[in-house]
């Protein structure tokens, strides 16, 4: 029995992982607007960890309580002074409760991967979630160019999509969710295939899945994505072990691009025309980045209005900044940030002062995971700096793996583990 509740568990787990890069794509229901599948497998790890509440997690819950009760109390006074009725997806406090279910949800990830009876549960997620990219980019592909093509109505191609985006006359690639998200989706799955290429037989098949991946992060044609690429690529080649890894990882990108830029071309897509029309415009003001500036600086103005209080979390004023720390001061005000920080802050030293939350691995595997967790980290900051990032699966995942101190296993301490790989967890 114990087995059988813990291998439910894991199975649950890696559902979560496998559906969290593919938006909607799995889900093309009409009426539940952009809500991800992955939402919904993060509302069941919920029920399960209420059904089942351990008291060592009961300080770190507070604290969590608490982030909610701060956002919950300041978007529904944006909802009371509003003067009008807003659409469902617009709802500050419905984008709160969505908010919050992924905030708890993988606080609970955490504990379950701690609490998992396998110790590479970290690895096996990390590729179940890449196995869930692939289904999506390799099925949502085969839609794409059937669009493109005329083969796939538009109101069936829209059902795979949240929003569909044309720029420099070609129709943005992105399956399961919307072109600046699935950029940067893109582009992280592409570095995970190298990473992948270092410690995997058959590398060279994840290396061509890698330079697959990057085709697609133009596709998208999403400059956060350029940069997230061009920034993780750069920690990955200068961090790999070993001078001849490093010189083969800066002599790659001199071979992918090429390949990259002919294949495309075949398509009718001119990448060299779209990065620089996009570059040009952002340096002419006459891009979406031009509005974006417009946009922060009217915020910016309007914050000194609102300066303690802000006009609510969330608020339809707030929502759509693209730019996530802006979006949280404008939405909070001072007060709230304040006591957001003080909640936060609660709940990383109650985190740091629980011995049970480490997780050892082995040399090879602590640094894999080390890397993959800094490659993620400048996505989620690259994102959240020119989008609204915080429903996205990158930054639950990465809050997640935070919530676990990952430490290398040595041969000191070999005496005092009968597993390695397995601390702190126990099977239930």
């Amino acid at each position: 029995m114990i087995v059988r509740v813990s291998s439910v568990k894991d199975l649950l787990l890696r559902l979560t992982f496998f559906l969290g890069p593919t938006g909607i794509f799995f889900t093309p229901v009409p009426g539940i607007g952009s809500l991800r599948s992955f939402y919904f497998a993060t509302a069941i790890v919920n029920i399960v960890f209420l059904c089942r509440m351990a008291k060592r997690d009961l300080p770190h819950y507070g604290a969590l309580m608490v982030i909610f009760l701060i956002l919950f109390l300041s978007s529904s006074f944006c909802l009371i002074s509003l003067s009008y009725d807003v659409p469902l997806y617009l709802n500050p406090v419905v984008r709160v409760l969505v908010i919050c279910n992924l905030m708890f949800g993988f606080f609970n990830v955490s504990r379950m991967i701690l609490n998992s009876c396998r110790k590479d549960i970290l690895q096996v997620l990390l590729s179940d979630s890449f196995k869930g990219f692939c289904c999506v980019f390799f099925l949502g592909l085969a839609l794409y160019v059937g669009y493109i093509a005329g083969k796939v109505p538009s109101d069936i191609y829209n059902r795979f999509t949240t929003l569909e985006q044309e720029a420099y006359g070609y129709s943005r690639f992105s399956p399961g969710t919307y072109p600046n998200e699935f950029g940067v989706i893109c582009s992280f799955y592409a570095l995970y295939a190298v990473l992948l290429s270092q410690r995997k037989k058959g590398g060279a098949i994840y290396l061509l899945l890698s330079a697959i991946f990057m085709g697609g992060v133009f596709l998208t044609s999403t400059r956060a994505a350029y940069i997230t690429l061009a920034i993780g690529y750069t920690y990955i080649a200068f961090s790999s072990p070993g001078l001849i890894r490093r010189l083969v990882l800066c002599i790659l990108p001199f071979v992918f691009a090429p390949v990259i830029v002919i294949v495309l071309g075949h398509f009718s897509f001119d990448v060299i025309d779209v990065i620089t029309r996009g570059y040009d415009s952002a340096a002419n003001q006459t891009g979406s980045s031009n509005v974006r500036m417009e946009d922060w600086n009217a915020a910016v103005d309007d914050l000194l209005d609102n300066f303690y209080f802000g006009v609510g979390f969330e608020s339809p004023k707030a929502y759509s900044l693209h730019n996530l720390p802006l979006q949280i001061v404008y939405g909070l005000g001072l007060l709230g940030v304040l006591l957001l920080v003080l909640a936060f802050s609660v709940f990383a030293y109650v985190n740091s002062r629980s011995s049970w939350v480490v997780r050892l691995f082995y040399s090879d595997d602590w640094r894999f995971l080390r890397s993959v967790r800094v490659v993620l980290f400048i996505h989620v900051i690259i994102f959240g700096l020119t989008n609204h990032n915080q429903a996205h699966f990158f930054t639950w995942m990465l809050f997640a793996l935070c919530c676990i101190r990952i430490k290398m296993y040595g041969p000191a301490r070999s005496g005092t583990l009968n597993r390695p790989g397995f601390r702190g967890g126990y099977c239930v």
